[in-house]
């Protein structure tokens, strides 16, 4: 995973503590990580990357405090409707591929209130 092409959002600044969750996309799949912890990575599809990023542009995860596992209502209810799912736990947030419930990344809110910005301001939308 050192070799791939990481991105983050001009979001998070460039100096120190701007620490921040960077997405790459290799061979159909979208990989997801936090740069203060880059070896554990979220490995996801593009659709549900895709329905990640109409939620978060429909501000589904704002004012996530004590939250236990929410997902976008854009993934769908069925069976092979995969998601990225958010928790938020003692100032704390916490995404996870549906698929792999166990592989968790934590961040702290101001790198996730970055994404987002990111995400609502179109700069990951060429990775779907």
């Amino acid at each position: 995973m050192h070799d791939i092409p990481w991105r983050k959002s001009s979001f998070s600044g460039n100096g120190i503590n701007n620490e921040c969750l960077e997405l790459a996309a290799t061979d159909g799949a979208i990989h997801l990580r936090e740069s203060e912890d880059p070896g554990v990575v979220i490995r996801t599809a593009p659709r549900p990357l895709a329905a990640f990023i109409r939620a978060a542009k429909a501000g589904a995860f704002q004012g996530m405090h004590q939250a236990p596992w929410r997902k976008s209502s854009f993934s769908g209810t069925g069976p092979d409707n995969n998601c990225l799912e958010l928790a938020a736990a003692d100032g704390v947030i916490h995404l996870r591929e549906s698929e792999d419930p166990p592989t968790v990344i934590r961040t702290a809110p101001r790198p996730l209130a970055a994404f987002i910005r990111a995400t609502k301001a179109g700069v990951f939308d060429n990775l779907r």
